[in-house]
C-alpha cells in the first residue's frame, strides 16, 4: 500500500527551487513568495525571524506562502513516517485512539496498548492511560485486527479516493479514514484528514463534514488544487496549513512532529494533535 514517492523530497522542494525553513532569520534560497516581495529587506527580515519564535510570522502570509516557505519541513517529516517501525494496520489503530482523546493521552494508550491482545487487556490498557471511549476503541481495534487476519477486511488501495467511497474501517469515519491512509502513504495519498481546525481554514461546517462524505470531498478537492499549485504532496500541504491555522490561533510555532515514531521507547510525537476533538 505504501508509496515511495520519494521524488517529492529532492525534485519538488529542493534547496534550489524553494526556500527551506529558515531559522536564522533570513530568507534562505532565491525563490520569495509573492507577499514577502512586496516588503522591504527589513520587513522581511522581521517577518521571517520575527515574533513567533523565529518562524514566519503568518500574519502576513498566506497558507500557500507559509507551506511554500517551509515544504522541505513537511516532505521531511513524511519521509519519517515512510521509515517508520510501526505497521500500517498499527497506524490506523493509532487513528481509532486519538478520536475526541487529548494527545499526550492518546501517546500513552497507544504505547501502553501495542502487547495488549484480547479485548479486556486492550479496555484495560486504553482506559489506565486515559483514552476516551476506551471500550468502543477496544472493540474497534480488535474488530480491525481480527478483520484483517481473517481477509473480511483490507486495508486501503490506490486510489485511495475511490476506495474510501466503497469501503470502510471499524471505528473509523471518512475523516479519521483518511487520516490512517495519509499515515501509510504520506507522500502518495490522494485524499487529505479534514478535521476541525483545517475545515476552519476553509470555512467548513465540521458537523456536515462529518457527516456527508460529499460535503467532505467538496473542501478535499480545494485542498488538493492548491496542493497542486505549491507542488507539495496533499498530504505535506494540509500538515501545513494544520500549523499555519495553528499558529495563527495560538501564537505558538509548530512543533516538531518527528513521527511515528523515531524512538518508541520516548513518547516523541505521533502525528497531529489536532484530532483531538
Amino acid at each position: 500500500m505504501m508509496s515511495t514517492c520519494g521524488a517529492y523530497s529532492t525534485a519538488c522542494c529542493d534547496k534550489e527551487n524553494h526556500a527551506s525553513h529558515v531559522d536564522d532569520g533570513t530568507m534562505a534560497g532565491t525563490q520569495v513568495p509573492p507577499l514577502l516581495r512586496t516588503l522591504s529587506r527589513s520587513q522581511r527580515r522581521g517577518v521571517v525571524g520575527g515574533a513567533l519564535g523565529r518562524q514566519p510570522y503568518l500574519g502576513l502570509m498566506d497558507r500557500q506562502e507559509y507551506a511554500h516557505l517551509n515544504a522541505q519541513r513537511y516532505l521531511d517529516w513524511a519521509g519519517g513516517l515512510v521509515g517508520s517501525p510501526y505497521s500500517e494496520p498499527e497506524r490506523f489503530e493509532w487513528a481509532i485512539i486519538t478520536a475526541h482523546t487529548p494527545f499526550q493521552t492518546s501517546v500513552a494508550g497507544f504505547l501502553a496498548s501495542r502487547g495488549a491482545t484480547t479485548l479486556t487487556e486492550l479496555c484495560e490498557t486504553l482506559a489506565y492511560a486515559g483514552v476516551l471511549g476506551a471500550g468502543n476503541k477496544a472493540s474497534y481495534i480488535i474488530r480491525l485486527r481480527e478483520g484483517l487476519s481473517d481477509g473480511s477486511l483490507s486495508l486501503p488501495s490506490p486510489p485511495y479516493h475511490d476506495w474510501r467511497r466503497t469501503h470502510k474501517l471499524p471505528g473509523l469515519m471518512h475523516t479519521k479514514l483518511s487520516f490512517g491512509i495519509c499515515l501509510c502513504d504520506p507522500y502518495g495519498s490522494d485524499v487529505v484528514c479534514i478535521d476541525v481546525h483545517v475545515g476552519k481554514v476553509y470555512g467548513a461546517d465540521s458537523r456536515r463534514i462529518m457527516r456527508s462524505l460529499s460535503e467532505y470531498e467538496r473542501v478535499e478537492l480545494q485542498i488538493l488544487r492548491e496542493a497542486d499549485e505549491v507542488g507539495l504532496p496533499p498530504f505535506c500541504f494540509q500538515w501545513a496549513v494544520w500549523d499555519w491555522q495553528r499558529v495563527r490561533a495560538t501564537h505558538r510555532p509548530p512543533t516538531n512532529h518527528d513521527f511515528l515514531w523515531a524512538n518508541p521507547t520516548q513518547v516523541q510525537l505521533p502525528l497531529f494533535s489536532s484530532l483531538e476533538g
